[in-house]
């Protein structure tokens, strides 16, 4: 299998990934503020994350907050 290939597991989870990725900016806006809550917003940040290092795209976390 050549690295450019997706397996069926990593398809699985792409397709997973992209429902919840969908359904938290849908639904995670308990406030009605038109923007998902600071939760919802890391929950999405560690979502994307991960669909983007199942394409072999590496990410950095810095550990610096950059929010007050």
């Amino acid at each position: 299998m050549s690295e450019n290939t997706i397996s069926n597991e990593e398809w699985n989870t792409l397709i997973k990934l992209g429902k919840d990725i969908q359904g938290t900016f849908i639904h995670g806006d308990p406030n009605g503020h038109g923007v998902p809550s600071f939760t919802n917003r890391m929950a999405l940040l560690d979502m994307f994350k991960e669909y983007l290092e199942i394409h072999n795209i590496t990410t950095y976390h810095n550990n610096v907050k950059t929010y007050k």
